[in-house]
């Protein structure tokens, strides 16, 4: 990204991950990083009454839930690494049914940091999950982290769903399937 400049005036580094860290750690923040930290799922702007999906919020909770067990076995973490990152604008009450019924870490309701925080400045984050998201684009085209691409589309059709798997696709970004979406 050429045109990219984090902070008029000073001399560029070769890549966005070192402009975001050198910027963040220059504004400071008062979160402290999670060493435990290994994988994200970044959750979506979804519409509150759930009218744009063929599934309701508990649905969406054990389409998650499926996907924390594939990606354990898959990746060798535990829950405790797995971290549920909901989009800024997510309501309340969606919000608070994941922190009760995922497993996994649920990022706190009031943490509305972009996730390229823990992309730039956390080495322990390997790969970022999401059908909703771009995420997973920004993930591995800018940080170099490995971006999953939920494959719940035979189950629904969304016309984001549809251009986030073509950005995907451009991208080399791998799909990875879930086995509970509801119908």
């Amino acid at each position: 990204m050429h045109w990219y400049s984090a902070m008029p005036g000073e001399k560029r580094s070769k890549s966005l991950k070192e402009d975001c860290a050198k910027l963040i750690k220059k504004v400071g923040s008062k979160r402290k990083l999670n060493p435990e930290m290994k994988v994200i799922i970044a959750g979506g702007p979804l519409d509150p009454d759930y009218s744009a999906f063929a599934f309701q919020p508990e649905d969406e909770v054990r389409m998650y839930n499926s996907l924390i067990e594939d990606i354990k076995d898959r990746l060798h973490v535990t829950e405790k690494e797995i971290f549920y990152k909901p989009h800024p604008r997510v309501p309340y009450q969606f919000w608070q049914l994941k922190k009760e019924k995922l497993h996994c870490q649920v990022y706190p309701y009031d943490d509305i940091s972009l996730i390229d925080f823990d992309l730039a400045v956390n080495d322990n984050v390997k790969a970022v999950f999401s059908y909703c998201s771009d995420s997973v684009v920004v993930a591995q085209a800018n940080y170099g982290k490995k971006g999953y691409f939920i494959d719940a589309r035979n189950k629904r059709n969304r016309f984001t769903l549809n251009i986030l798997l073509k950005l995907c696709n451009h991208f080399g970004i791998d799909s990875f399937p879930v086995r509970d979406i509801p119908e």
